[in-house]
């Protein structure tokens, strides 16, 4: 359990930090996160990352029982998953620019779900 308190505490502060960065910056990342789908070193980063990540979690947290400790594997899957496809199919995810980015559709979606994962886990990861 203390390593998940550990991911959760880390996790938390990053969801949290991101969320009050899309809130009060919002015109810098509406401006530079499409440039990220346009830079194809840094889909190939972001790929690797993302796939280390994911692999670093659930080597260390693959913990599927039923309760909140679920939320860090799950997002070590995703990471995972997120990562392979980067890496084996970049160009997927310029049709993603295309369709989340156009009318801030990704900033209504993104700022309550970085919120809600980084309150949950810092719940978990402070306050239990």
């Amino acid at each position: 359990m203390e390593i998940s308190i550990l991911i959760a505490r880390i996790l938390a502060i990053a969801y949290l930090v991101f969320g009050l960065g899309l809130i009060f910056s919002p015109a810098f990342y509406k401006r530079e996160i499409p440039k990220l789908v346009d830079n194809p070193a840094l889909l190939i980063y972001g790929g690797f990352f993302a796939t280390v990540f994911g692999c670093l979690l659930i080597y260390y947290h693959n913990y599927w029982i039923d309760n909140w400790t679920v939320i860090i594997t799950i997002i070590g899957w995703i990471g995972l998953f997120k990562g392979i496809v980067l890496l084996i199919f970049p160009e997927s995810f310029k049709i993603y620019k295309n369709t989340l980015f156009h009318e801030d559709r990704m900033f209504k979606i993104l700022i309550p779900l970085v919120f809600i994962v980084g309150l949950t886990l810092a719940y978990f990861g402070f306050l239990n």
